[in-house]
């Protein structure tokens, strides 16, 4: 038989019984979701395990699944975690995968999401190991100029930046012609591979939300078999392809790295998917972002970085999950309390 700590539904005295509003913007203890998503946010950036998870349940028990799903990317994301623990990537990956399977196949309603106890365990588990790995925090709502900086490009700068656009326009797409805004926007993307990819935030994030189909001419490129057929004619691939390039010019065919590096940047682009098909625009780009980085940096990455998936934390976490639902239902001081340190964090 099962062990019930850990499979199916979880045992009567530990259940959540309450009835969920899924369209409120308001947790069932009255806190804004996207006040405590950011709260979440802030509790695993400065390692605070316990205040996390809950955080994290009272968002999954409140009708968030969705919402506590895209912040544990986003905090993935804009704390380049992946360049200080490439195998990170895959095992959330994974865990996202493994918890849609679960809800698709023994979820129902709302209450049997989050009184499903591989659910609990899958969902403690992503949140305690983001904890526990470290992080590189950059603040994507910081002003970047790249704008100023672009007008004070060379002439001779520019020409050669628009040359090579219109080379990568002809070497990928199907088409003859392009728009002036277009081209400008590649030759702005291949300046910041070049100089600096963090200040190019919001023009990558331009590009990519313009709505313009453009066929492409490249039919095997590994790239394309991971792309949703309804993504196969958008022009921000273009960029993959670009960076793909980058990539064969800068790794060596016979890099140490190269399988490593071929690994993350597929990773990388399954959660550009994500987040692109959630309007994330500014998260989208961030993983654009990263795969430039870890081509530029592949030689200083830590690639066997260990992930601490059985720390005696993260091991006594799971194991005592349970009690912290019980607790959040059925324990006012404790919950009072607990907010009360969720909120003094700045």
């Amino acid at each position: 038989m099962d062990d019930p700590i850990f499979y199916g539904n979880v045992p009567q005295e530990y259940s959540v019984e309450n009835e969920v509003k899924l369209n409120s913007k308001i947790t069932n203890h009255n806190k804004n979701k996207e006040d405590l998503a950011t709260k979440l946010k802030l509790c695993i950036r400065k390692n605070k395990v316990d205040l996390a998870n809950i955080c994290a349940i009272e968002l999954l028990t409140s009708g968030g699944y969705t919402i506590l799903w895209d912040t544990l990317y986003e905090i993935l994301i804009e704390n380049f975690m992946v360049l200080l623990v490439p195998k990170l990537l895959d095992i959330i990956l994974d865990e996202y995968q493994l918890t849609n399977n679960i809800k698709t196949k023994q979820v129902h309603s709302q209450k049997d999401l989050h009184n499903n106890q591989e659910i609990r365990n899958h969902i403690a588990y992503v949140v305690t190991l983001l904890c526990l790995c470290p992080k590189n925090y950059y603040d994507i709502k910081c002003k970047t100029n790249l704008e100023t900086e672009w007008k004070n490009i060379k002439e001779a700068d520019l020409i050669e930046l628009d040359a090579n656009a219109k080379k990568y326009m002809t070497k990928y797409t199907a088409k003859r012609s392009y728009d002036k805004v277009i081209l400008t926007d590649i030759s702005k993307f291949l300046y910041c591979i070049k100089n600096k990819p963090i200040t190019c935030i919001q023009n990558i994030s331009t590009m990519i939300q313009r709505d313009i189909q453009i066929p492409t001419k490249i039919k095997d490129n590994i790239f394309l078999k991971h792309i949703p057929k309804s993504m196969e004619k958008d022009l921000s691939w273009i960029l993959w392809f670009i960076i793909d390039d980058m990539k064969q010019k800068e790794v060596k065919a016979t890099d140490e790295h190269l399988t490593n590096l071929n690994n993350l940047i597929r990773g990388l682009q399954t959660l550009y998917i994500i987040m692109y098909r959630r309007k994330k625009y500014t998260y989208a780009t961030l993983t654009i972002i990263t795969a430039i980085m870890a081509i530029k940096y592949h030689e200083n990455i830590i690639w066997d970085a260990q992930v601490p998936v059985q720390s005696p934390i993260m091991l006594k976490l799971i194991a005592t999950i349970n009690i912290l639902y019980k607790n959040i239902y059925k324990d006012k001081k404790f919950l009072k309390n607990a907010f009360t340190e969720i909120d003094k964090l700045t």
